[in-house]
């Protein structure tokens, strides 16, 4: 799955570089407590995560997904001025082997399933079988 913090630019423009950093480490700690510890999360860019699930299924990966999105938007981070504000995340979901085979394709695939999750209103998961 990728994932990627809705109107990130805005708490950064409006709150600042330092307190854009300090979404972003929160979300990670979010993350990784979220999966199990055969499950891989990384930084994928800006404000984007990828999160890798061995021998994980469309099923599960959607509610792996629907917790984290819901965590995260239940999770209010204290920025370094003391205020505090919430955020949420929308999140594209790919599973091997059904959305392709090569790394690439399946990348592609949950970037894809991102895509149609901001546009169709954000703060949502969407599995790229669903949007054929």
């Amino acid at each position: 799955m990728i994932l990627d913090i809705d109107h990130f630019k805005k708490v950064n423009d409006t709150h600042g570089h330092p307190a854009g950093d300090v979404v972003l480490r929160e979300l990670a700690r979010l993350l990784k407590a979220a999966v199990r510890t055969v499950d891989f999360v990384a930084r994928y860019g800006g404000e984007e995560f990828v999160i890798l699930l061995p021998e994980t299924g469309g099923t599960h990966s959607r509610e792996i997904a629907e917790r984290i999105r819901t965590r995260a938007a239940k999770t209010p981070v204290t920025l370094p001025d003391g205020k505090e504000i919430s955020f949420t995340i929308s999140l594209g979901v790919a599973c091997y082997p059904s959305c392709g085979k090569a790394a690439a394709d399946i990348v592609d695939r949950a970037d894809q399933a991102l895509y149609i999750a901001k546009q169709s209103g954000r703060d949502r998961v969407c599995l790229y079988r669903e949007t054929s």
